[in-house]
């Protein structure tokens, strides 16, 4: 959680947030969310804005909007793939307690018709974690790319 942070400090400027200091979870999760939205949303809108020659139609213009629009793609799909591994990490978890549980192995816990060892839970539980990991330090560098990407193309709007 402490990664999706500053991944949401990271976004506060593409959302118009003039402070982000204590953001919970939840909030920290909308944040993300709506930043990557938001570069969408200014995506469109710069490419609007060209396509109405609002905005110079460069081939340094051209590229910093599809810029934009291949790095608010890769956003959107790590912070997917993000999502998907905190899933399975909480998933692995629930296994972890349950097997390793006093008295669990009494209980002959089946995952899939396939049974489950305290020992193994533990490594897919670590497995995961550090997928999870991997996975938010990905999305870290998308959502970096994608505020830099923003920026620009905010610019350029702004100077019409």
């Amino acid at each position: 959680m402490k990664n999706r942070f500053f991944l949401a400090v990271a976004l506060c400027g593409c959302i118009g947030l003039s402070s982000c200091a204590a953001l919970s979870p939840a909030k920290t999760n909308r944040d993300i969310t709506m930043g990557i939205a938001s570069a969408g949303a200014a995506a469109n809108s710069a490419e609007n804005l060209y396509q109405t020659k609002q905005i110079p139609q460069t081939d340094a213009n051209r590229k910093a909007i599809n810029d934009l629009g291949s790095a608010y793609n890769e956003a959107k799909a790590a912070w997917l793939v993000v999502l998907t591994a905190e899933s399975v990490y909480r998933g692995s978890q629930n296994v972890q307690l349950a097997v390793c549980a006093p008295g669990a192995a009494a209980t002959d816990l089946k995952i899939n018709g396939a049974a489950v060892s305290c020992p193994q839970a533990t490594t897919n539980a670590a497995k995961a974690k550090a997928q999870l990991d991997a996975d938010n330090a990905a999305l870290a560098a998308k959502v970096s790319a994608l505020s830099a990407s923003t920026a620009a193309v905010q610019s350029l709007a702004k100077g019409k």
